[in-house]
């Protein structure tokens, strides 16, 4: 499949769980016009907190966005919001709320998924308890990580609500006329096809999971139109 637009989100740059050397090799190895970074790129503001992986995952982002034959596209998360202006203007990358492009006669729209959910999770004051309780965990976590695997467990399953993101991202596709809608945030790879109740309109919903566990996914538009959620041991 040759790609025109290839979709990852969550990579959470900074926290001890992040996949960034898997995504690394992935978008090395892939040929692709668009990249879209669909959210939470980075856990929270310490960029201090960033390896070596995390770094040269930003350094071949820079290098993307800096062919003039590729475009890459921020979409910013709930995580990283407060780092959108400074990231831009260091890599080189355009950030937005949403971004919303057509291609093959079809309507395509990317956006985080937290707009979707309606839990007190999303309050930046819990964040700010819960994000070092959780690098702490992970630190404390070896050999298979039981307790990340159970934490991200509860993170997509309960907190997170996928059927409250789809739902939620359905019905704003809907109201755009949108036909494919891609969002992260829950951190679960999900798709779904929802029907409109009057008429032959129908809206392709896709969740590209997270790189914080293994599998992890990604969504990628063919230069036919074709649309394939992928995962990646």
């Amino acid at each position: 499949m040759k790609i025109d637009t290839l979709i990852v989100s969550d990579v959470h740059l900074g926290a001890l769980v992040s996949r960034a050397k898997k995504l690394t090799e992935l978008l090395a190895q892939s040929d692709f016009k668009r990249l879209i970074l669909l959210g939470d790129v980075f856990h929270n503001v310490r960029i201090d907190r960033l390896d070596r992986d995390h770094w040269n995952f930003l350094a071949l982002i820079k290098s993307i966005s800096d062919d003039p034959h590729r475009q890459v596209i921020w979409v910013r998360g709930n995580h990283d919001e407060e780092l959108a202006d400074n990231v831009s203007a260091l890599f080189g990358v355009k950030w937005c709320d949403e971004y919303l492009w057509e291609f093959k006669g079809k309507r395509f729209l990317a956006i985080h998924g937290h707009r979707f959910v309606r839990v007190a999770i999303e309050n930046k004051l819990i964040r700010s308890v819960a994000d070092p309780l959780y690098l702490f965990l992970q630190r404390l976590d070896k050999g298979n990580r039981h307790i990340v695997r159970f934490l991200e467990f509860v993170h997509s399953r309960g907190l997170m609500l996928p059927r409250q993101v789809a739902l939620g991202a359905a019905q704003y596709a809907k109201s755009l006329k949108v036909d494919y809608i891609f969002c992260g945030h829950t951190h679960k790879t999900a798709e779904k096809v929802f029907f409109e109740e009057e008429g032959d309109f129908k809206v392709h919903y896709y969740n590209v999971g997270c790189w914080t566990i293994s599998p992890s996914g990604f969504a990628a538009v063919g230069v036919d139109g074709e649309v394939i959620l992928q995962k990646v041991s």
